[in-house]
């Protein structure tokens, strides 16, 4: 270090090598209006190869320059505490890299032009897990999102960053749906496993079952009266009624409790 090298810059000055009084080499220049300073490699008067932008509020780039501008490698640092390493396009995010945000959340993956794109996995500050397809900065296409709070996970299609088409939901009590979403919502065809084993498949409308489609009635099919001997069992058929009395097709599982009574027929002897 030169006695020079620790006087500070004048914004609009460049210290480092020429050639034909053109920076070219290693060099050190402070912008104009003193925010930007620039040293690393110069080429016939650009920055090009390898070099450092500092910004006066303590963020920086440090990787390549081509021809003038952030391209190729390198890392990017914010006063908030975000931090990025990986590819640069134009002084964007563009290409295979890693953020780390100052809340703690993190995202690898690809980048288009500073947006989450095609694949990555993010994960949150409060520990939610996505691994998948994203476009547009957004969940979008096939992924699996794991909310660690709620316990619950999701695998299947995404749009616009909710659960879409064809997918399974596994709930934190053990249940588990596997069908089709709308919006985030259980919407169309699907079927619903609680942890008991009792299982609902059948049509969803805005994430439940329409009232319709809920049982209504039970009833004995056959003979409501049967002949029995003491020490014989007992085989029962049972049906779940809609409201409009149709028999319940696609429920399974469920435990019933019946009641019933019994009618004792004294016969006569005829011999007596």
């Amino acid at each position: 270090m030169t006695q020079g090298d620790l006087i500070p810059q004048k914004p609009g000055t460049y210290r480092g090598t020429l050639k034909e009084q053109i920076r070219h080499g290693q060099g050190k220049y402070v912008y104009k209006n003193s925010f930007y300073t620039y040293e690393g490699e110069w080429v016939d008067g650009l920055k090009h190869g390898e070099g450092r932008l500092s910004m006066k509020n303590g963020g920086y780039y440090k990787g390549d320059f081509q021809r003038g501008e952030i391209r190729g490698k390198g890392e990017r640092s914010w006063i908030n505490g975000d931090f990025y390493r990986g590819e640069f396009e134009g002084g964007e995010l563009h290409g295979d890299g890693v953020m780390v945000y100052g809340d703690g959340s993190r995202y690898e993956g690809f980048w288009v032009y500073n947006r989450y794109e095609g694949m990555g996995i993010l994960t949150l500050k409060n520990g939610d897990l996505y691994t998948g397809e994203f476009h547009r900065h957004k969940r979008h296409g096939e992924g699996k999102q794991i909310w660690k709070e709620k316990g619950s996970e999701y695998e299947g299609g995404w749009v616009a960053g909710k659960p879409h088409g064809s997918g399974i939901m596994k709930y934190k009590d053990g249940g588990k749906y596997e069908g089709q979403f709308s919006h985030g919502l259980r919407q169309g065809q699907g079927t619903y496993t609680h942890i008991k084993g009792i299982t609902y498949s059948g049509l969803w409308i805005n994430d439940d079952i329409p009232p319709e489609e809920l049982p209504q009635h039970m009833v004995v099919v056959g003979a409501t009266e049967l002949e029995i001997y003491q020490g014989e069992g007992l085989d029962l058929e049972i049906a779940i009624l809609h409201t409009n009395g149709d028999v319940m097709e696609g429920e399974t599982g469920r435990q019933i409790m019946i009641t019933g009574g019994f009618l004792i027929r004294k016969c006569r002897n005829i011999l007596s």
